[in-house]
């Protein structure tokens, strides 16, 4: 196991190194000169040059680049161009948001998804399957900030249940963060739901049509006990699969979700980085993301190995 966890640590790295490139390659592309963005239109050709100078940017590309990529592997990501704060500070303020953002909406379309699918696998030809089938079509379909603007709309603002943005600490109302949180939960949350239904759904249906069902059956064994000791565990494979292709997804739509709920986490702080040409936020808060992205996958990895023995002897 331990060979096969390292094998794919291996295979990360290059992964990262190539990403590391391109978010580079991207931001070093971008139209306009970031010093006379934070500098102002009124700020002299001299003024602009010394600034530049002064962030690294005249100097030839690749000598930023490995001076970019040294920083970001000691974590020194520099400050920002418009409030001076230092990256890390802001990120890590920011950070704890977005992390209760995603697990939450994770938790949301693991309890939606995991029942739903199991139960139109077992059953797809009932009127409740097949509304089923439509209903995860349509949530699939349908973008985050729109999912997320109708439900501010009609749960919030007409109904009244709930707020319709901002965000309150928990460490200063528990109550009031969640009230705060569950929408944004539910607007990450139904889309990974419904993902997560459809593969677990086309996996049961391939399972309890298997022989070795059929056998259990035959043995007289109990259906709770055939569909969580046989079905769920081959069916949990394409499952994995559709959860760590979610988390991507999530990390996503954090940004969308937070613009549309005035969240302050670091999907808000990028969109304001963007905006306003922030580089060195834009690099760090891009390359956390692709770091992100790249452990899901490998953490994808690790659990088909654990889940089923046969793919890890293949690696």
């Amino acid at each position: 196991m331990w060979e096969f966890v390292g094998r794919r640590l291996l295979a990360a790295v290059p992964v990262l190194v190539g990403a590391s490139v391109v978010l580079f390659a991207l931001l070093y592309v971008l139209p306009g000169d970031p010093a006379a963005f934070a500098l102002g239109d009124n700020a002299s050709p001299a003024a602009i040059a010394a600034f530049r100078h002064q962030l690294g940017l005249d100097l030839p590309w690749y000598v930023q680049y490995f001076d970019w990529l040294g920083r970001m592997v000691t974590g020194q990501f520099g400050k920002s161009f418009f409030n001076e704060f230092p990256v890390v500070t802001l990120m890590d303020e920011r950070l704890p948001v977005t992390l209760e953002l995603t697990l939450g909406a994770l938790v949301v379309g693991t309890l939606i998804g995991v029942p739903v699918g199991v139960y139109s696998g077992l059953n797809p030809s009932t009127m409740l399957g097949r509304a089923i089938d439509l209903l995860n079509a349509v949530f699939i379909a349908v973008p985050v900030f729109w999912l997320g603007i109708l439900l501010q709309l009609g749960v919030a603002l007409r109904l009244g249940w709930l707020p319709p943005g901002g965000y309150v600490p928990v460490g200063i109302d528990f109550g009031a963060n969640i009230r705060s949180m569950v929408l944004p939960w539910l607007t990450l949350g139904v889309g990974t739901a419904a993902v997560l239904a459809r593969f677990l759904q086309a996996g049961v249906r391939d399972a309890v049509t298997s022989e070795y069902v059929l056998a259990a059956e035959a043995r007289g064994l109990t259906r709770i006990r055939i569909v969580g000791k046989h079905v769920m565990r081959n069916a949990v494979v394409p499952a994995i699969t559709a959860f760590g292709i979610q988390v991507g997804r999530l990390i996503g739509g954090a940004v969308l979700t937070e613009s549309v709920f005035t969240l302050p986490g670091l999907g808000t702080l990028l969109w304001t980085a963007l905006v306003q040409r922030d580089y060195f936020v834009i690099q760090a808060v891009t390359l956390f993301a692709v770091a992100a992205f790249i452990l899901v996958n490998l953490l994808t990895d690790i659990a088909y190995g654990v889940v089923d023995a046969r793919i890890r002897e293949g690696y």
